[in-house]
């Protein structure tokens, strides 16, 4: 789940290659520090950038980054890369605590890391609805492109982690990479995700002659691993969030498994939801297309960015009159009247962060 910023990951991440020279030394340091076993984590021989990159992957969608960064500064006291990055890292994870805008969870503006979340009122209430254990499990996000279902990931992740015991899986099928997603990526994903890599080797064997049969076949088997985890057993949920998959440039097959684990987690898994960005209503299954909360983003306009600068004026985080907010307001839209919204939570980011500077100057 993307939660750090490209910057802050890269940092850690030169920060682990930093303390280890080979992957021995990470797994007894997971084994020892964090109770972690590295075969769970990333796939056999991979090269040490690639294991260190899975590594800090699998704690930010865990929601241990905190551990992470913890373990590290206590086991590496004298290496200031690694200091210095985890303590940002921390700090990070406490402004997200104390800086949101709302005690809420599900009704934050500021995501971690200081990324307005603006509006998005039926995402919110389909996120709420779906962490209930006795409601909807299935969702699904539509809108153009630079419409922000992407910020949707981070919007999921931060509920969860703020619930504290859940977890997410995220798989994203990127424009270029689209036509060659085939089930078992997905399935590796998953399972690396889960923390159940070495189980990969158990996989359904690819039945060329009836590849309907062999995606029912890997559906069973993500299900009856799914669970068997133990969060599953202690009755939390996993969140599968699939970004791009719905596109017809992916294999029918892989669209197949997908729609299949939709229908599963509404008939009868309770340890799954599933949220389906870039999906529309087309994409469902149609005998569980009621049961699906579904979202199509709208525009952002000067009432939302209004709403968005009371909410942190109104929780502290920012000290602002009335006359403040109608300054900020006029400020983002000359900066970006009519943008995507990508570029107008940039500039929102932007303004946020320089009413919070002036404040602190004051």
């Amino acid at each position: 789940m993307p939660f750090l910023t490209g910057t802050r990951k890269r940092e850690l991440h030169r920060a682990l290659q930093s303390c280890f020279t080979d992957a021995d030394d990470v797994e007894i340091f997971l084994s020892f520090h964090c109770d972690e076993n590295l075969k769970n984590i990333c796939p056999p021989n991979s090269k040490l950038s690639m294991l260190l990159f899975c590594v800090l992957n699998y704690f930010e969608s865990n929601g241990r980054l905190a551990k992470l960064a913890n373990e590290l500064m206590a086991e590496f006291p004298d290496n200031q890369i690694v200091q210095h990055a985890c303590q940002n890292i921390l700090e990070i994870l406490s402004d997200a605590q104390g800086m949101q805008g709302s005690p809420d969870p599900f009704d934050v503006v500021l995501l971690p890391g200081g990324q307005p979340f603006v509006n998005r009122r039926q995402l919110r209430d389909h996120v709420r609805v779906l962490s209930s254990r006795h409601s909807q499990r299935v969702a699904g996000v539509s809108g153009s492109t630079g419409s922000g279902k992407s910020y949707s990931v981070r919007y999921i992740a931060h509920v969860i982690q703020s619930l504290g015991n859940d977890r997410i899986i995220w798989f994203q099928a990127t424009e270029d990479t689209r036509a060659l997603v085939e089930p078992e990526e997905l399935v590796n994903s998953i399972f690396r995700q889960i923390g159940k890599s070495t189980l990969l080797q158990y996989m359904p064997s690819k039945n060329n002659t009836n590849l309907s049969r062999w995606v029912v076949e890997l559906r069973d088997w993500i299900i009856g691993e799914l669970n068997q985890t133990e969060l599953a057993k202690e009755g939390n949920v996993w969140w599968l969030v699939v970004d791009g998959i719905c596109d017809e440039d992916v294999p029918e097959r892989t669209r197949e498994l997908v729609k299949h684990l939709c229908k599963s987690a509404h008939v009868n898994v309770p340890c799954l939801r599933v949220v389906l960005l870039d999906a529309t209503a087309e994409f469902f299954p149609a005998d569980i297309l009621s049961a699906v909360a579904k979202e199509q983003i709208s525009a952002i306009g000067q009432p939302e960015v209004q709403e968005y600068f009371e909410k942190l004026a109104s929780s502290g985080h920012l000290r602002i009159n009335s006359a403040g907010i109608s300054a900020a307001v006029n400020k983002v839209f000359s900066v970006s009247p009519n943008g995507s919204l990508a570029k107008l939570s940039a500039t929102l980011e932007a303004v946020t962060k320089t009413l919070s500077l002036t404040e602190e100057q004051a």
